[in-house]
C-alpha cells in the first residue's frame, strides 16, 4: 500500500466532509473486490458546497486488498470525495477514503476557506484529545502491548506533519509547544514529533522520561520519534548529539538503534565518543554495528562495512575499536578525546581496524 498522500488527496477532492456512517451495503464479490455503498450523515463541510445535514450523502467505492480504511456503520471520519453535483460520490484517492476525526470537531468555530487549514485544525484536535477519546475512534489491532490511542496518535502526527508548511507550522507552533509541555505523555510526545519534523528540536528534552523508559502506552510514539531522528538526513543538526547520546541508554532497543544510527550519520568526534562510551557494549548487535560505523566515520577512513560483512565476523571489526576505546578512555570520558583537524589522521596509540 502506498502511504496516504494527504496534501494530494485534499487537493484532488471536490468535497471534504466530517460525517458518520449511517448505512453500509456490500455487493457481490468479484475476485477480491467488493463493491460497497455507504451513506453518511454530514456534521460539517470542509471543502465544496455546504451539504444539508438532514440529507444523507451516498458514496460508492470498491473495497479491495489495495484499499485501506473501509468504514463501518457508526464510524465518524473526514471523508475525501469526488462528487458530481448531487450524484453519488466516489473516493478522491485510489487507495484511501477517509481519516479519523473527532465528532465534536476542532475548538475553533467556523469554517475556513482553505481546506488544508481546516484539515490541519481537525488533526490538531485529534492530537490534543485524551487517550480514552481516541480509543473510542478505532478498533485497530495492536501488538507488543501498544495502545490503540498511541497507534492512532502516531498516524495523526504523521498526517499533520505532511500538511504543515513553513508558513502553516508557525500558525500552530504555539499550540504544539503547549502540548509538548503537557503532563499527558500521548499529546506531548506526538507534538514533539511534529515539531521535530519541522526542524524544531527545542522540546526534545520533554520526551526524555518516556524515551528512556517507554511504557505500552508510549512505546509506539517513542519509537516513531526516535526513528524520525534517525531518518532526518541533512536536517539533523549537530546539537542532537547530546539527546541522542542519552537515548543510547533507552530500555527500547529500537530507540537505541535509531540513536546509534543517527550518531553514526553525524560522523563527528563528539558523536563517535558517545558511541564509544555506550554503544560498543550494547547487547543488541545492530547498535554495536552502528557504533563501529560511527567510530570509523569519525576516526577511521570512513568506509565502514556492510551489515552482511559485519555479521559474518563481528569481532574483526568490533575488537580493535574496543581496544582503541581502552587506550583513549580518559579522554572519551572527559569529552576531550581525538578532536582533530580535517582530513582525519589515523588515531594515535592503537591503529584503526582494517576495513576492506
Amino acid at each position: 500500500m502506498p502511504s496516504f498522500d494527504l496534501p494530494a488527496t485534499i487537493e484532488g477532492a471536490s468535497v471534504i466532509v466530517a460525517a458518520r456512517v449511517l448505512t453500509s451495503e456490500s455487493g457481490p464479490r468479484s475476485n477480491e473486490d467488493i463493491p460497497v455503498r455507504i451513506t453518511l450523515a454530514v456534521s460539517r463541510t470542509i471543502k465544496g458546497p455546504s451539504h444539508a445535514n438532514a440529507v444523507p450523502l451516498t458514496v460508492d467505492f470498491v473495497d479491495s486488498p489495495f484499499f485501506e480504511g473501509s468504514p463501518f456503520v457508526g464510524d465518524f471520519a473526514i471523508f475525501f470525495l469526488r462528487c458530481a453535483g448531487s450524484a453519488v460520490c466516489a473516493p478522491a484517492s485510489k487507495h484511501y477514503l477517509s481519516m479519523k476525526a473527532l465528532p465534536r470537531g476542532p475548538v475553533q468555530a467556523g469554517r475556513s476557506e482553505e481546506a488544508t487549514e481546516s484539515v490541519t485544525q481537525e488533526l490538531m484536535a485529534l492530537l490534543s484529545a485524551d487517550d480514552q477519546e481516541l480509543d473510542g475512534l478505532t478498533d485497530v489491532v495492536t501488538s507488543s502491548g501498544a495502545t490503540r490511542a498511541s497507534v492512532l496518535r502516531s498516524d495523526v502526527a504523521r498526517l499533520l506533519s505532511s500538511v504543515l508548511t513553513p508558513t502553516s507550522i508557525s500558525v500552530v507552533a504555539d499550540r504544539l509547544k503547549a502540548l509538548a509541555r503537557s503532563p499527558d505523555p500521548g499529546p506531548r510526545l506526538a507534538a514533539i514529533d511534529v515539531l521535530a519534523n519541522a526542524n524544531d528540536f527545542s522540546m526534545l528534552r520533554n520526551a526524555e522520561a518516556e524515551i528512556l523508559k517507554p511504557t505500552p502506552a508510549t512505546e509506539w510514539l517513542v519509537q516513531r520519534l526516535a526513528h524520525h531522528m534517525w531518518s532526518s538526513g541533512d536536517r539533523r543538526p549537530a546539537d542532537l548529539v547530546v539527546p541522542m547520546s542519552r537515548w543510547l541508554q533507552s530500555r527500547d532497543v529500537l530507540v537505541r538503534q535509531s540513536a546509534a544510527s543517527a550518531l553514526r550519520e553525524l560522523g563527528t568526534a563528539e558523536a563517535a565518543s558517545a558511541l564509544a562510551r555506550t554503544g560498543l557494549d550494547d547487547p543488541d548487535p545492530m547498535v554495536r554495528y552502528f557504533s563501529v560505523g560511527g567510530l570509523i566515520a569519525a576516526f577511521g577512513d570512513g568506509n565502514y562495512p556492510s551489515t552482511e560483512l559485519y555479521e559474518k565476523d563481528e569481532h574483526r571489526y568490533l575488537d580493535p575499536w574496543l581496544a582503541w576505546r581502552d587506550a583513549h578512555r580518559a579522554g572519551i570520558e572527559q569529552g576531550t578525546c581525538c578532536v582533530r583537524p580535517e582530513p582525519p589522521p589515523q588515531p594515535l596509540g592503537v591503529p584503526a581496524p582494517p576495513v576492506r
